[in-house]
């Protein structure tokens, strides 16, 4: 899964970074350990802030909203690095883990050294904080702006590109979330979200296996029905 963020790879977010293995070198100075679905990852461990690489399973930052609602406002995938200071600190904020999965636990003071040693290290941690500040800003268009039909074609979108895998024409994709955590992320309620999976469904855009794997068959048609799809392609790419 860490292939996911080798410096290889190019995007439209920065373009290619001919250089070391940066993520090689995070987890060489920070501790790997196992999460299990719903743990809450500290902002602190041992008095020193600290940051989270995503090896495998995915991470989301919550806020907790009175009579006890919340809201899901980021996502994180393998390769990814994330933490509650590059999130933004704010009452009731924690970062959670929305399936078991493996990260490495890295003190914030550790990648401050790192970057001011090695100008490579220094780009791909900017280039982490563009890609989140850019995925801040398209969430608070689909969750803002587009109806709740096209916050879901949105969701589906970004989960392809973060998580699909391309099997006999049809795109399969493994669901982090779970139904009530995708109503959180986009500002819907359940059963609201339940009918819009439905009518997308019957329209021949996706088809489910179980609550947690999707098949898009229309990978075309649902892009059509989300309006910023170009701007999720460009932000949401492994």
């Amino acid at each position: 899964m860490l292939a996911a963020a080798s410096d290889s790879s190019t995007t439209d977010l920065g373009g290619s970074l001919a250089a070391p293995d940066v993520p090689g070198i995070l987890l060489r100075a920070g501790t790997r350990f196992r999460v299990r679905r719903g743990q809450r990852l500290p902002e602190r461990h041992a008095d020193d802030l600290v940051h989270y690489f995503v090896c495998d399973g995915s991470l989301y930052l919550q806020n907790e909203l009175p009579e006890r609602r919340r809201a899901i406002v980021a996502t994180y995938y393998p390769g990814e690095f994330c933490s509650m200071l590059m999130a933004g600190e704010g009452d009731g904020e924690s970062l959670m883990a929305a399936e078991a999965g493996t990260v490495v636990r890295v003190k914030a003071d550790t990648v401050g050294q790192l970057a001011s040693a090695d100008p490579h290290v220094s780009a791909r941690y900017g280039r982490w904080m563009e890609v989140r500040a850019a995925r801040v800003e398209a969430h608070a268009i689909v969750v803002g702006r587009l109806t709740g039909e096209e916050r879901v074609a949105a969701y589906l979108v970004e989960a392809v590109q973060m998580r699909g895998e391309t099997h006999d024409k049809a795109i399969q994709v493994d669901l982090p979330f779970s139904r009530e955590e995708v109503a959180d992320y986009l500002a819907l309620n359940p059963d609201s979200l339940s009918r819009f999976l439905t009518r997308m469904k019957a329209d021949g855009l996706v088809t489910f296996l179980g609550h947690r794997r999707a098949v898009v068959t229309d990978w075309r048609g649902l892009l059509q029905r989300c309006p910023i799809s170009d701007l999720l392609l460009k932000v949401y790419q492994r």
